[in-house]
């Protein structure tokens, strides 16, 4: 339920660029623009989808600190 809730949400969501989002489960799903650069996270949990689906400000930060959100390449 909630994985299907952010899909529809990022769906609408992103426009200009690509992101790439690997699911708890496995699943993949590409939103924006085909070509370009790409931006692909790992949500590492089912909490961290429902976060994202009720409050996505707090939640992308919580869950890069507590690593739950995870993003490929990132070198911070």
């Amino acid at each position: 339920m909630w994985q299907t809730a952010l899909d529809h949400m990022l769906n609408s969501l992103v426009s200009t660029g690509a992101l790439c989002v690997q699911m708890p489960d496995g699943a993949v799903h590409r939103y924006g623009q085909t070509g370009g650069d790409l931006v692909t996270v790992r949500l590492h949990d089912a909490a961290t989808v429902r976060a994202f689906v009720l409050n996505p400000e707090l939640a992308f930060g919580e869950s890069y600190m507590n690593g739950t959100l995870t993003i490929a390449g990132d070198d911070l």
